[in-house]
């Protein structure tokens, strides 16, 4: 299924949760090395895998009002730079493990930026990051969003990441303004994934 920040609070005491091959705390892309976006696709690049990826949980941020926001963070484990460049697919379950039939719109909202994809460059060790975004639910929501996959942009893979008790999103019927789940291209900081 394809998917579906400006002040960030960072919350020192909230390191990014272990997903897929068990993340450790988010780093901002400047002190790992290069993460920043091409100008242009050169003739040696070449899309970061999944097996090259871990994804985890990035800072919480300060919200506009009834809005709901995951930033996602892409860190490159190997020992080769890789690229990306689009918008990532997103799959959110519920703890039984049934997905959750939300809309997802790839581009911007309140939250999130409407910029074009670009292209990032990811050295070993350095971290790009998205988002997903959503209204908090108007008509009552009896479901819960307590995880899902990411699939990075040029892969097929899906990795799996978790969201704490503190950061599930409510699952909103169809109708609902929070039906709708926004999703960000990857960027080279966090700063880039949020709406100017």
């Amino acid at each position: 299924m394809r998917t579906a920040l400006s002040g960030i609070a960072a919350v020192a005491a909230i390191g990014a949760a272990p997903l897929a091959a068990g993340c450790g705390t988010s780093a901002p892309a400047a002190q790992l090395g290069a993460s920043t976006p091409a100008a242009s696709a050169s003739a040696t690049q070449a899309y970061c895998r999944a097996a090259q990826l871990r994804v985890g949980l990035g800072p919480l941020v300060s919200e506009a009002t009834q809005q709901n926001t995951v930033i996602l963070d892409f860190r490159n484990t190997s020992s080769v730079t890789c690229d990306l460049r689009g918008y990532p697919g997103i799959t959110l379950s519920e703890r039984s493990g049934a997905v959750l039939p939300f809309r997802y719109h790839d581009g911007g909202d309140q939250m999130l930026t409407s910029q074009s994809p670009t292209l990032v460059r990811l050295a070993p060790g350095a971290v790009a990051y998205a988002a997903v975004n959503k209204n908090a639910c108007v008509m009552y929501a009896s479901r819960s969003a307590v995880g899902g996959e990411v699939t990075p942009p040029g892969s097929s893979q899906p990795l799996a990441f978790e969201l704490p008790h503190y950061r599930m999103l409510d699952y909103c019927r169809a109708g609902d303004p929070g039906h709708v789940v926004d999703v960000s291209p990857v960027e080279p900081t966090i700063k880039d994934v949020m709406a100017g």
